[in-house]
């Protein structure tokens, strides 16, 4: 179905009704959706296309749900969302807060001046923009993802997709595009797939993503060298002292509602680039991907147990 036609729309609003008198019997809440605005989940909508999908199934279950709460999510304030779901908040019963900052996210100088509090200000502005009760509905911190050195970064354009240097991978993307593209799936196929999807259908921009942010920490299985929060190394460690902080740092606002930490366990590969050692999808777990508990667990553990 296309939400962007009328027959889709009709068709969306079906579905979501069918799902929920379906599932109503089973569940506590309902959140439509997962963080429109960030391009991998959004597309081929644009943001105001996005804001309506949220937008009529959020609708959609207004005379059914009962006691069922209904909400929907971002990552982070999105703005470029949230500014345009005023007309649908009487629909919302909360809003899913997903945050990855230090991660998926670096603030720069910004980061090693406010710290933690980063989070503190975010949920506030959030509950104030909104005034809608905050569920974190995603959150949780890296356990890899130390910086490399250029001459980790060089061995790993040659050994993994045969370039002497990035200044070499680019001019090929910039000459041929598709062949590029084509010789990448000889490689890595998911890394091919991934790269593509984010520039058709105008694949001249692959040579320039290839250095932007949102390619670079695959390409080279690595964190940005500002992307952590002062004394949160990522490492198993940081991690756990990271969860020790936060738990208890969300809980203490009576705005805040509920906390889902992602995730429980390691994945064994990026489900964007397919590398085994990319940590920007590998490393969220308590546990790692055989199953072993990480310090992570215990700490939350610790701190779950003393919010009961």
């Amino acid at each position: 179905m296309d939400p962007r036609t009328p027959e889709g729309e009709k068709k969306v609003v079906e579905t979501i009704k069918y799902i929920f008198n379906d599932l109503k019997p089973y569940i506590d809440a309902v959140q439509v959706a997962n963080e429109m605005g960030v391009p991998n989940f959004q597309r081929p909508l644009n943001n105001e296309e996005a804001v309506r999908f949220l937008g009529v199934p959020l609708k959609a279950p207004a005379p059914i749900k009962g006691n069922i709460p209904v909400g929907y999510n971002t990552a982070g304030p999105q703005f470029d969302i949230n500014a345009h779901m005023k007309p649908y908040l009487k629909y919302v019963d909360f809003f899913g807060l997903d945050i990855y900052l230090g991660c998926h996210i670096g603030l720069g100088s910004f980061n090693w001046i406010m710290g933690m509090y980063v989070f503190d200000i975010i949920a506030k502005l959030m509950w104030g923009y909104l005034g809608k009760p905050i569920i974190v509905t995603e959150f949780g911190y890296l356990s890899a993802g130390v910086p490399k050195t250029q001459a980790e970064k060089d061995a790993m354009l040659r050994d993994r997709y045969g370039y002497a240097s990035e200044a070499a991978m680019i001019a090929a993307a910039k000459a041929d595009p598709e062949a590029f593209l084509a010789d990448m799936a000889t490689r890595n196929p998911s890394m091919a797939d991934f790269i593509r999807r984010f520039n058709e259908p105008d694949l001249s921009r692959v040579s320039s993503f290839l250095t932007g942010m949102e390619c670079v920490t695959h390409l080279y299985a690595e964190l940005p060298e500002d992307y952590v929060i002062p004394g949160f190394p990522h490492t198993p460690q940081g991690q756990a002292d990271f969860f020790a902080d936060i738990l208890p740092r969300f809980a203490k606002h009576e705005y805040v509602i509920g906390e889902f930490i992602y995730a429980w366990k390691d994945s064994t590969s990026c489900y964007l680039c397919g590398q085994h050692d990319c940590p920007s999808e590998t490393g969220w777990g308590l546990v790692d991907w055989e199953g072993n508990p990480k310090p992570a667990l215990a700490a939350v553990r610790e701190a779950f147990g003393k919010l009961k």
